[in-house]
């Protein structure tokens, strides 16, 4: 059996290990000792996820990449994308082969999803039901695409969670002209289209307080505006979801039109506080 670390053959001598599992386990404590981790495992050309049982016995070659413990997550979010991206371009054309060998693999895929998407895990878990039932027609497509555009997403989050900021507040202003319009359209019977609004909302809320969270780690910035924001929303936010649970629209319209979106539209300047150089760092 032929064993390569990043494409080098290397002399590894097998003592107590039989299966791939126990193998892997091996190598991700060697690798951990040179402050590596362990990325990618292929057996045989496939990738497998590092608690596959097959006999070492029925097995010729296995190819591990190895990279910095500091750049895991990273890297980690790299392939996942690479993985999503080739099954929306195998499904857009059709390409049985490459969905077949991407079928083969996506158990080991989704086992990595988490806990490192844990952040959009919400969003996913429609999108991934389909994907875990058998593949038998194009809704695959669309539920690849939801997967793929998440993960992107996440991946530009923390690669530049700056930018990341100012673009989920883009999004977030271009919504408060919708949030308008709530009270009418469940006037008019239009719950759905209402719901989607506030969900949306939610949605959007969520992403700016987690990228916000992550500048704070990552820069100087002046977090006390911030803070101040964040306390003053929490209260009206726990009554809007209050409100929602039990119905009420009209307190919630309500809501979302008196108390959130005012204070919503300072956003900008409240979050300019939170990087060194607003002028330099906003798109």
């Amino acid at each position: 059996m032929t064993i390569r670390i990043n494409q080098t053959a290397v002399d590894f001598t097998l003592e107590t290990e039989t299966t791939v599992a126990d193998l892997a386990h091996s190598l991700s404590a060697w690798a951990s000792e040179q402050e590596q981790t362990l990325l990618t495992l292929l057996v045989d050309g496939k990738a497998v996820h590092q608690d596959d049982t097959t006999p070492l016995g029925e097995v010729s070659e296995i190819d591990v990449e190895t990279i910095p413990v500091r750049d895991a997550g990273k890297a980690r979010l790299e392939v996942i994308e690479d993985y999503f991206a080739l099954l929306v371009q195998g499904w857009s054309r059709g390409d049985q082969t490459l969905i077949a060998e991407l079928q083969d693999e996506y158990l080991s895929v989704r086992r990595a999803l988490f806990p490192l998407l844990d952040a959009v895990s919400t969003r996913l878990e429609e999108p991934l039901q389909r994907l875990d039932a058998p593949w038998k027609d194009s809704s695959v497509l669309a539920a690849a695409e939801t997967v793929l555009g998440s993960v992107r997403e996440f991946s530009q989050e923390v690669a530049d969670p700056v930018k990341a900021v100012y673009q989920t507040l883009g999004r977030l202003e271009s919504s408060l002209d919708s949030l308008g319009d709530l009270g009418l359209l469940f006037q008019k019977g239009r719950d759905r289209d209402g719901f989607g609004l506030i969900l949306s909302l939610f949605t959007l809320l969520d992403d700016l307080n987690r990228c916000a969270s992550r500048v704070l780690r990552t820069s100087n910035g002046d977090q006390t505006k911030w803070a101040a924001f964040q306390t003053e929303l929490q209260p009206i936010l726990q009554e809007a979801e209050r409100a929602l649970s039990a119905g009420d629209y009209i307190l919630l319209t309500d809501l979302i039109e008196y108390e959130l979106i005012p204070r919503l539209g300072t956003t900008r300047a409240v979050t300019e506080s939170l990087v060194l150089d607003p002028a330099k760092d906003i798109p």
